[in-house]
C-alpha cells in the first residue's frame, strides 16, 4: 500500500510540473454526511445493546483545475463514530446480573460498556479525472491517497474493591491513538448551478484504511458536496 501511495505522489508531482503553464480555475468545497440510529427496545439483560448511535464526517478541500479533464486538490476531513450503550449510572446489582447472564454455571462479573467512539482526522491529496466535460451535468473519478490519525475512546463500568473490601462501581476511561495510511476512490456526479457554484453527489467506490479494504457494496450510500469555483 505504501508503494502505491509513493507512486501516486510521484505521478502527482509530474502532473503539477507539466501543468504550470496551463490556465485553470481554482475551487474550494465542503462535504458533509450524517446518520443516526436509536434502539427503542433496549434489552436491559444485554450489556452490548446500544441506545443511540451517530456517525458523521465533514470534509474541507481546495485545489486547482490543471487541465480540461484533471483537477488537483488537497483535503482534510474529520469523521466521528459514536455509540451510547448505557446512559444511566450502573449499579453493582446490574453488573452482577450481567455476570450471571453470561455465565450460567458460576458467578463472573463483567464490565458494562457506557459508550464508545472513534474519531478520524485525515489529510490527503486528490486527483480528479472528469469523464464528462463542458456539460451542465458532469461525471468524475477521484483517487485520494493520504494519512489518517485514529483517536479511540471507550468508557466502562467496573466493580472494584475499597481498602475495606467493599464493592464499588467505578467508571474507567480508555484512550488510544494510531496513525496509518489510507486510500479512497470515488465517483462524483456534478451539477453546475452557474459558472461558480457546483453541487457534487459522491459515492465511495473503494476505501482502504486500518488494513481493511471495503468496496461500493459495503458503503452507506452517497453524500454530497457544495463547491465554489473562482
Amino acid at each position: 500500500m505504501k508503494k502505491i501511495i509513493f507512486t501516486f505522489y510521484i505521478l502527482l508531482s509530474s502532473v503539477v510540473c507539466f501543468s504550470q503553464d496551463s490556465e485553470g480555475s481554482w475551487f474550494t468545497g465542503v462535504s458533509l454526511k450524517m446518520s443516526s440510529d436509536s434502539n427503542h427496545d433496549v434489552d436491559k439483560d444485554n450489556s452490548s445493546y446500544f441506545e443511540r448511535r451517530s456517525d458523521y464526517f465533514i470534509q474541507l478541500y481546495g485545489g486547482k483545475q490543471i487541465s480540461k479533464r484533471l483537477d488537483l486538490c488537497l483535503f482534510t476531513e474529520f469523521t466521528r463514530n459514536y455509540s451510547l450503550y448505557n446512559s444511566n449510572p450502573v449499579s453493582i446489582e446490574t453488573i452482577n446480573s450481567f455476570g450471571h447472564i453470561y455465565s450460567n454455571e458460576f458467578y463472573a462479573p463483567i464490565d458494562v460498556l457506557k459508550d464508545w467512539s472513534e474519531n478520524y482526522l485525515s489529510f490527503a491529496a486528490s486527483l480528479r479525472y472528469h469523464l464528462v466535460v463542458n456539460k451542465k451535468i458532469g461525471l468524475d473519478l477521484a483517487f485520494n491517497p493520504g494519512m489518517q490519525t485514529l483517536f479511540k475512546k471507550r468508557e466502562e463500568y467496573k466493580v472494584e474493591y475499597t481498602a475495606f473490601n467493599e464493592e464499588i462501581v467505578v467508571l474507567k476511561e480508555y484512550k488510544a491513538r494510531s496513525i496509518f495510511p489510507f486510500f479512497r476512490s470515488t465517483l462524483g456526479l456534478n451539477y453546475d448551478i452557474n459558472s461558480h457554484w457546483r453541487i457534487r453527489f459522491i459515492q465511495d467506490l473503494m476505501v482502504y484504511n486500518r488494513d481493511n479494504l471495503t468496496y461500493l457494496w459495503d458503503s452507506n450510500g452517497p453524500y454530497f458536496a457544495l463547491e465554489y469555483r473562482f
